[in-house]
């Protein structure tokens, strides 16, 4: 063993003195690491605990807890690869609220490149109109080989992420994001290949389409399409395009983030600032300005920053071809970026389709103009938009007359995260029914999340039924799930392209009264007869009555009244004894009625006196009853 020679700079008390300053730097930087990952977690796309934004796509697991509670905590996009779902299952990955990753493949690998040349971004995608082909035509600096966006939000803001590598980084390059709230595909083959993954548009979707606005005819081939109609897709106010320049050291230049505004359904708008913007209704100029938007050193309002790996990294994890060879990523290969969508006024809500573009750039710094030929693309579907509707349904007044009206409201209201078009509702009583002011809303031609379209219609209802039951069902057109949303009576078998949504039916009940009089008049009348039996003989009569069949069969009963002056019960000769017989009639009919009367008695020999045979004996009397009806 070698002799070891201590000398005075080798000595272990020298060795000891030189380990203290070199301990208490390592200290000192472990205490500023430990303080800068302290920063609570902020607001904006780089520190709100959300994802990070760093420069590289590790690690693979997701951040846990989520949200972060510090600044650069957070799911990166490894963690997203590695958790996103094997189809058919949708659910988002992670915190996401939603990703897509898109291998495009580099060289004969790509199948999807600008055609015709020349810029697209100014354009509506059929007025430009976008096309593609399966024709390498981009510079190997401008070949993407994978893009890649996720969405996430805390409380009520939205944060967006998307990102790419480059198959080449000999040069500078400029790279723009678009997100699409149209679903759209890219329509046909060219010599037997499609456009693969996502992207291709399916059999169902026409390769002739009619009825396109503007008028279309022909082929659909080579053309971002609408996949229900097949006609050439059209921008929606809200949609967003991303531009970030760099260089092949990953230095960032001029960066910017453009709203479409001014679309009317058939090619007309632009990307710029909208009238709600800074700059309030302006074509080709930001709604959020990056310059030096750097996410490492972004100072405030930072609502948007990228950045590109400015070193080698052993990265990713997923499939990626270098040129020269290797399957790591060299400085600036990776790009990513994020911004604030809270901070955009109108901009959209959910995002089905993605596409990250190349384009020609002159340097970092050269501009961000939006007419720069478009090189390569990648693209594909995005969020899983998940609509909902709440239709509701009253009636004023609840109660009527059998022939008066009613007028039913109708307030449908999207309480879920997609826009809808074609909106209408129908009533199986009612029509027509008329679209009154947005409530909250703006009276547009999208049904946009939290906006509740209010509906009228009257009608007179004349039934003898006592209630009215009106059934109405609401519909509206969600183009990022590329269906009809509406209610289904067989929810586990729905029509074809229908998302069925139970909450789009509603009902409302009018009580029906049939209010009537019909008058049946009863006349309670009392008969009262009287009958005055006088003796005019000599001779004292006992028991003598009056008889009077015709009163006691109506009820009455003959009754004495008066008459015998000396209570001795005989009519004594010159007295006139008194009775009264009595019956009433309610009946409603005219009424004519004769009253028979017979008076007797018995003499002092018993012999019978008066009686039906003496005719002084018998009276008649005619009653007449006549009903005057009144109604």
């Amino acid at each position: 063993m070698a002799k070891r020679v201590l000398g005075p700079t080798g000595s272990r008390r020298r060795r000891r003195f030189l380990l203290v300053p070199l301990l208490l730097g390592v200290l000192a930087a472990a205490f500023y690491i430990a303080g800068a990952q302290a920063v609570s977690a902020g607001t904006s796309p780089q520190d709100n605990g959300l994802f990070q934004l760093d420069g590289n796509t590790l690690p693979t697991t997701c951040a846990s807890p989520f949200p972060g509670v510090n600044a650069g905590d957070g799911d990166d996009w490894a963690a997203l690869f590695t958790h996103q779902p094997t189809p058919p299952a949708v659910t988002p990955p992670c915190g996401s609220d939603g990703f897509t990753f898109i291998a495009d493949g580099a060289g004969s690998a790509d199948h999807t490149y600008w055609s015709q040349g020349g810029s697209k971004d100014a354009y509506d995608p059929a007025q430009g109109p976008w096309l593609w082909k399966s024709n390498d035509v981009s510079p190997d600096k401008n070949d993407l080989v994978n893009a890649f966006a996720a969405i996430y939000h805390k409380g009520t803001a939205k944060f967006l992420y998307f990102g790419s590598d480059r198959f080449d980084t000999s040069g500078d390059a400029q790279q723009g994001f678009q997100f699409l709230q149209a679903a759209t595909c890219l329509a046909g083959a060219f010599g037997g290949q499609t456009a693969g993954g996502t992207a291709a548009c399916g059999s169902e979707t026409p390769s002739t389409p009619t009825g396109c606005t503007p008028a279309f005819s022909g082929s659909n081939v080579g053309y971002f399409v609408d996949p229900a109609t097949g006609c050439p897709a059209h921008h929606t106010n809200g949609d967003l395009l991303v531009l970030v320049n760099f260089n092949k050291g990953g230095t960032l230049g001029l960066a910017g983030v453009y709203e479409w505004w001014g679309a009317d359904g058939a090619g007309a708008g632009c990307y710029g600032s909208p009238p709600a913007g800074p700059l309030a209704g302006s074509c080709d100029q930001p709604v959020l300005n990056g310059t030096g938007a750097n996410c490492s050193t972004v100072t405030p309002p930072d609502d948007f920053c990228s950045v590109a790996n400015t070193g080698p990294l052993s990265e990713p994890i997923w499939a990626y071809t270098s040129k020269g060879g290797g399957a790591t990523y060299k400085p600036s290969a990776f790009i990513e970026g994020g911004l604030n969508l809270a901070r955009i006024a109108g901009a959209g809500s959910c995002f089905p389709s993605f596409l990250a573009e190349s384009r020609s750039s002159a340097g970092p710094s050269s501009g961000l103009s939006l007419q720069a030929q478009l090189k390569d693309l990648a693209f594909g579907r995005f969020q899983l938009c998940a609509p909902s509707t709440i239709l509701t349904k009253s009636a004023s007044p609840t109660t009527i007359r059998s022939g008066q009206s009613v007028t039913y409201t109708y307030r449908e209201t999207n309480d879920g995260r997609d826009p809808l078009t074609s909106v209408s509702v129908t009533d199986d009583k009612c029509s027509p029914l008329v679209r009154g002011t947005d409530d909250p809303g703006d009276n547009d031609t999208t049904l946009s999340p939290g906006e509740t379209w209010v509906f009228t219609c009257s009608q007179t209802v004349t039934t003898a039924n006592s209630s009215v039951t009106n059934t109405a069902t609401g519909s509206g057109f969600d183009s990022g799930l590329n269906k009809t949303v509406t209610f289904c009576a067989n929810p586990g078998s729905p029509p074809a392209n229908t998302f069925c949504d139970p909450d789009e039916r509603a009902q409302a009940t009018v009580t029906v009264i049939h209010p009537a009089t019909d008058l049946n008049e009863k006349a309670a009348i009392t008969v009262t007869f009287t009958y005055r039996e006088t003796n005019s003989g000599d001779d004292p009569l006992s028991g003598a009555t009056v008889t009077d069949d015709d009163c006691t069969g109506k009820g009455g009963t003959v009754s004495f009244g008066s008459g015998d002056a000396n209570s001795n019960s005989l009519l004594d000769p010159g007295e006139t004894w008194v009775f009264t017989c009595s019956f009433s009639t309610t009946s409603g009919d005219n009424l004519t009625f004769t009253s028979h009367a017979t008076g007797s008695g018995t003499d002092s020999l018993g012999g019978a006196v008066g009686g039906t045979g003496d005719p002084k004996e018998n009276e008649s009397v005619d009653v007449n009853v006549t009903h005057h009806h009144h109604s």
